[in-house]
């Protein structure tokens, strides 16, 4: 099983940039956008036949940075959007897809810039909640855009980010209290060690790799053994998120 997760920051530039190339030509079962940025309704011819496209967003808001996308081959057993638990517009920002053996989720984690940390904290609570009701019920592939750096491995300067969200200790410890309840990083189970970035502010901070590691898949310890790859293809993009690839034996 191939999957795809990305995040987008606006999926009209990135087909400008030609960036969707990474896409188009790759062969996917499983694809998670977040925050496209653009109405449904000229997404859809952007992102082609193929897929069933199933999109999370409020009718009040159909442009923003919550939205999450899941494209897949197959159709679903059932589908659900938000956890259940938060308040509009949150509910965007998760999208369930159930499978006779395992579970996909798409999410979109708030930033915590402009004050919210708190907000973001909440929301992480919620999301390992909301990820240990499913587990107990079958396996689980998570993917998105996490916006926490766990370890100084995962961004490129982590005493100048020490106070900043995306690297706060409160932060990462939500992060680790996923992993405790029996998550597991794909990308640190595959790379133990060294750099790779999924995120840069900045063209010039691209150009000098001043990235983080904010994009991954995360997938119950039942499934860790049969990770065959997870690759960051840093090189697909100009700026901001690029498209992190897994591939699962089942």
């Amino acid at each position: 099983m191939k999957l795809m997760t990305w995040d987008l920051s606006g999926l009209n530039a990135r087909k400008k940039r030609g960036e969707l190339e990474v896409f188009t030509r790759g062969d996917f079962d499983a694809v998670f956008f977040q925050k496209p940025k653009l109405k449904r309704e000229r997404s859809e011819k952007l992102l082609g036949d193929g897929y069933l496209q199933y999109w999370n967003v409020n009718d009040e808001e159909l442009c923003t940075y919550r939205n999450t996308v899941t494209l897949v081959r197959e159709a679903p057993l059932s589908v659900q959007y938000g956890m259940g638990t938060e308040k509009k517009p949150d509910t965007v920002r998760v999208t369930t897809l159930e499978y006779e053996e395992f579970y996909l989720v798409n999410f979109s984690t708030p930033s915590g810039a402009l004050g919210k940390v708190l907000d973001k904290l909440r929301w992480m609570a919620k999301l390992n909640d909301y990820a240990a009701a499913l587990q107990r019920k079958k396996p689980v592939i998570m993917g998105g855009a996490m916006l926490v750096c766990l370890e100084d491995d995962d961004l490129e300067d982590p005493r100048y980010c020490a106070r900043q969200p995306g690297y706060l200790p409160e932060e990462r410890e939500k992060l680790r209290d996923l992993l405790g309840q029996g998550y597991v990083d794909a990308y640190r189970y595959t790379h133990p060690h060294g750099k790779a970035y999924t995120y840069w502010k900045t063209r010039v901070m691209k150009e000098k790799d001043f990235g983080f590691r904010f994009s991954s898949f995360y997938v119950t310890e039942a499934l860790a053994s049969r990770i065959v790859s997870v690759e960051v293809l840093e090189g697909a993009v100009a700026v901001y998120g690029c498209p992190v690839l897994m591939e699962l034996d089942i």
